[in-house]
């Protein structure tokens, strides 16, 4: 099967397709609605909290990729650390996480995330100026 991804219409592929490794949802995930639809094509989903709308509904994410048995993924684009600190704490629910933006940064806040060989720090209050 030659898979060719255009638009989140073209998931519906996936539907057949018996891949090897586990499949993530990544554009194709936006929302908590996009679940029932994506559980039948994905093993599971990667969340962004600047596009699903923040905190309180990539939490909602995280409960209902669970519910239906999902893996999940906490990603980010290009935010600071101030940024990336509700994502750091969805990640503490994620089996995977990528949320190093603010090390691809030249200028980050000032008492920003701390990366060592591939893991980052927690913040602390200091982050919060």
């Amino acid at each position: 099967m030659v898979y060719r991804y255009r638009t989140r219409r073209d998931d519906r592929q996936l539907e057949a397709f018996d891949s090897p490794v586990p499949l993530y949802a990544h554009e194709s995930c936006a929302t908590s609605g996009d679940l029932d639809r994506l559980a039948m094509r994905y093993d599971g989903i990667n969340i962004k909290l600047d596009k699903c709308g923040g905190l309180t509904e990539a939490l909602k994410m995280v409960q209902g990729a669970r519910e239906r048995r999902m893996g999940v993924m906490i990603g980010c684009n290009s935010g600071t650390s101030l940024g990336l600190a509700p994502a750091y704490v969805v990640g503490t629910l994620c089996d995977f996480r990528d949320l190093d933006s603010a090390a691809l940064l030249l200028d980050d806040r000032a008492a920003g995330m701390r990366y060592l060989r591939g893991t980052i720090s927690c913040f602390t209050s200091r982050l919060w100026g």
